[in-house]
């Protein structure tokens, strides 16, 4: 993410004070991972949101997507609003 206008070296920078801060090297087709925890009914409509989003390229393919099922477990807190159990 260093290579992102707003990412973790921007931050320090503005942090730091500094101004007119830009990408010294900017590179192009950086590969990112992004995980998200989404209910599986509502799976196909993210995926799909991120594909028309330009997410999802590799090489000559695209809308590509790894998923996973699992049990997540959270305690929410107050003033939180879960998607399913209650507070």
């Amino acid at each position: 993410l260093d290579n992102a206008s707003g990412g973790v070296n921007f931050k320090i920078a503005e942090k730091i004070g500094l101004k007119n801060v830009q990408i010294l090297s900017p590179k192009e087709d950086n590969l990112l991972k992004l995980v998200t925890y989404v209910p599986p009914t509502h799976a196909d409509n993210v995926r799909n949101a991120l594909f028309i989003a330009g997410c999802g390229n590799i090489g000559n393919y695209d809308s590509c997507s790894y998923n996973s099922e699992g049990k997540g477990t959270f305690r929410a807190k107050e003033g939180a609003n879960p998607f399913c159990g209650a507070i």
